[in-house]
């Protein structure tokens, strides 16, 4: 009998589940579970780490088969040590993906495990509640459970989902197929703002039906409203300079992942240039990931105490992405004048700031940026127009950034009497702008997650009911582009522009008008 149990012991220790239920099987067959149910009760691991695994594998015998076979004491222990857990929803999106929101009477963790048509075993974690453990008492409404979680499933294969376990007990469910909804995909995107908008859980089997758009719509709209993005900051603090009584201008800069060597970078570039040094602008980093707030506060403790130029550093509670974090650090501006600017972008020489400012001057209703360059001078961005791919019934629109590549010279050389260009859309790398109007147009949209369109999107609204979209020539920074990104997780990067693509197409009129034109 201890040979009998240290297989299955090993089998435990790697998931095979074959294995376990095939000695299970042995042991029921041969009525000799007696010994191994004793060696296994006084076994403190299997209290703690093996229970949820024995328990699905037990729970597929007949109750009679194991009393004969000696198991059914330990079936007992086991089900006395699960902690029953319910299912409040459960939806399939594509026909490997699954996500399931459940509930549960007291906090800890959450094991899933699941048997497919196909007979493959998984099994799935949740230790912390993926986003919030506790909720308030009365959000499971009839269920009586004061706690939630939320698990995505992926199987090993498509065959579907045949029994579930959670924590050990097994669960009738319903699946709701939501693959007919457009890009499925972009489950991620959903829960970010699920997690984000803090919508409550049992809100959400309700907008699962709505489709992938549709629910993307609804869960960002909290995060659309002006008087909770205060809500978003977490602490604030002051470095540098003290700033002047008559400042005009501030510099926003949302910092995610990396942020040493471009600090770095804007300490030296910004020291330089007389314009910041008269304490009339002023330099917010909104902290976008709370995972650097430490480091980052402690850099600028040491390196910018004596800065010559004022700096706030506004530290955000999560991480809400490029768009939130952009409107947050605008509207917690104090200037009327503010300009975003990406942590990868460069100023290349002092007074690029005061040309944009020149252009405020003539244009104040305007939507300004400057040229942006590679490090090898040639152009990455000095605005935008739109391409579409795939068909007339489901376009997807592209962004074409105009003159991208061409040396910063052979422009000048193409067009030697064009200071300024208007232009149909910018990037939101360099946006300047007044206040006051950038809340008027609402801001960017959450609903485009960790980037790409949000930009699009805006600087559309912005034309169609504030002023011009302009670019001037005369200022030129470097955009290290896409420096804070992994590069590795192209899959995901291009499932990410599709979705945001398609709720760009399906938000603003000007893209819905450029399609339809594109395929009549």
């Amino acid at each position: 009998m201890s040979s009998v149990s240290s297989i299955l012991h090993r089998a435990v220790v790697k998931g095979d589940f074959e294995a376990i239920h095939k000695l299970m099987g042995d042991l029921i067959l041969s009525k000799q579970g007696q010994a191994l149910s004793s060696e296994l009760l006084r076994n403190s691991s299997l209290r703690k780490k093996y229970v949820l695994t024995f328990f699905p594998i037990l729970q597929r015998w007949d109750y009679d088969q194991l009393i004969s076979a000696g198991l059914d004491i330990v079936y007992k222990q086991l089900e006395q040590l699960t902690l029953p857990s319910a299912i409040s929803a459960f939806a399939c999106f594509a026909p490997e993906w699954y996500v399931i929101q459940g509930c549960r009477p007291s906090p800890g963790p959450v094991e899933i495990v699941v048997l497919t048509f196909n007979g493959e075993w998984m099994t799935h974690t949740i230790t912390d509640g993926c986003f919030r453990s506790q909720i308030s008492r009365h959000a499971e409404g009839n269920l009586g459970f004061n706690y939630s979680f939320v698990g995505i499933l992926n199987t090993p294969d498509a065959s579907g989902i045949k029994t579930m376990w959670i924590n050990g007990t097994r669960v009738v469910c319903e699946i709701q197929n939501c693959s007919d909804s457009l890009y499925v995909d972009q489950i991620d995107d959903l829960l970010y703002l699920y997690r984000q908008a803090e919508t409550p859980l049992d809100v959400f089997p309700d907008l699962i039906p709505k489709g992938v758009f549709e629910l993307a719509k609804i869960l960002s709209h909290p995060l659309k409203q002006q008087n909770n993005w205060s809500k978003c900051i977490r602490q604030e603090n002051y470095f540098g300079a003290v700033t002047s009584a008559s400042a005009h201008t501030t510099i926003v800069i949302p910092l995610y992942r990396l942020w040493h060597q471009f600090m770095q970078g804007h300490l030296a570039a910004f020291s330089m240039d007389s314009d910041f040094l008269s304490g009339q602008i002023v330099v917010m980093y909104v902290v976008d990931d709370p995972a650097i707030e430490y480091q980052v506060l402690n850099w600028a403790r040491i390196y910018l105490h004596d800065c010559p130029y004022p700096v706030r550093i506004v530290s955000l509670v999560h991480n809400y992405g490029f768009g939130m974090a952009c409107n947050v650090g605008v509207q917690a501006v104090h200037t009327p004048q503010v300009v975003l600017m990406n942590s990868d972008v460069m100023p290349i020489k002092p007074g690029w700031l005061q040309e944009m400012r020149h252009m405020w001057t003539h244009n104040p209703t305007a939507l300004v940026s400057a040229v942006l360059l590679y490090d090898d001078l040639k152009i990455q961005h000095c605005g935008m127009n739109l391409a579409f791919s795939g068909t007339q019934t489901s376009p997807v629109p592209c962004n074409i950034h105009v003159m991208k590549g061409v040396h910063f010279d052979q422009s000048i050389d193409q067009f030697p009497d064009t200071d300024v260009w208007n232009v149909f859309a910018m990037t939101g790398a360099l946006l300047a702008f007044n206040r006051e109007l950038f809340l008027q147009v609402g801001g960017f949209d959450p609903i485009f997650g960790r980037g790409d369109f949000e930009d699009v999107d805006f600087s559309l609204r912005w034309k169609e009911s504030i002023g011009p979209l302009l670019i001037t020539r005369a200022a030129q920074l470097i955009h290290l582009e896409r420096q804070t990104m992994n590069v590795l997780m192209s899959d995901q990067r291009q499932w990410q522009e599709r979705f945001n693509s398609c709720c760009a197409l399906h938000l603003n009129q000007t893209i819905q008008q450029q399609a339809e034109d594109a395929w009549s």
